[in-house]
């Protein structure tokens, strides 16, 4: 088999089997949270009525925090953790290319982002035009902000012209929601399932035009 070819059957399947990994982990990840939720619930629904207002009074703040707050600080956990996955892939990617082309010049030794990543991919004529799918642009102007606003901000999210279409799309999700600090609140997985499959969709794309590249 074509070497460039194999590098693409290689980077399609590590790819594949990390998002698959990511989707199963979350969905044991939802299965403990609202165990865990219904657990609470069944102990106030045995209690005998005139306990229950005395037990919610003493152990709303537990009850609080092991249906709202910690699901919330498990889910971004898991969402900084996949944005790391794609990102490893996609230096994968870059470095895959180089290679296969026999490109020097670029030092993956260095630290390196998603951006400075993507910039070193267009600057090769398959990987122009990628941008301009509809994954590349849900990823830049909703998901990155939303990742960035969590990692580096603790969740809050400015409402200024850089983050618009972020917080359009925060303010119509059904798994996403605003506190009245605007802060970030993930209310379910469903954004983090749509995140994973963001990511491979665009490692699909950039594979898919490497591989239609290859003439031999």
């Amino acid at each position: 088999m074509n070497k460039e070819k194999m590098h693409v059957r290689l980077i399609d399947n590590l790819a594949g089997i990390q998002f698959k990994m990511s989707e199963e982990a979350l969905a044991l990840l939802e299965s403990c949270l609202h165990e865990e939720a219904r657990k609470w619930e069944k102990r106030i629904n045995d209690l005998p009525d005139e306990k229950q207002a005395e037990f919610a009074k003493y152990y709303s703040d537990d009850f609080h925090d092991v249906s709202k707050e910690f699901p919330d600080l498990l889910r971004k956990s898991f969402l900084l953790a996949s944005y790391s996955i794609f990102e490893h892939n996609l230096k994968l990617l870059c470095k895959a290319y180089d290679k296969a082309k026999e490109l020097n010049g670029f030092d993956f030794s260095a630290k390196h982002n998603i951006i400075t990543l993507k910039s070193h991919l267009m600057k090769n004529p398959e990987f122009c035009s990628a941008t301009d799918s509809e994954s590349w642009q849900h990823f830049e102007n909703v998901i990155n902000k939303i990742r960035n606003s969590i990692a580096h901000k603790n969740g809050y999210i400015e409402d200024n012209t850089i983050n618009r279409t972020a917080r359009e799309y925060i303010s119509t999700s059904e798994s996403l929601s605003l506190d009245h600090h605007d802060n970030i609140e993930i209310t379910s997985d469903d954004f983090i399932i749509e995140s994973i499959h963001c990511y491979k969709s665009i490692i699909d794309d950039l594979l898919l035009r490497w591989k239609n590249s290859i003439t031999t």
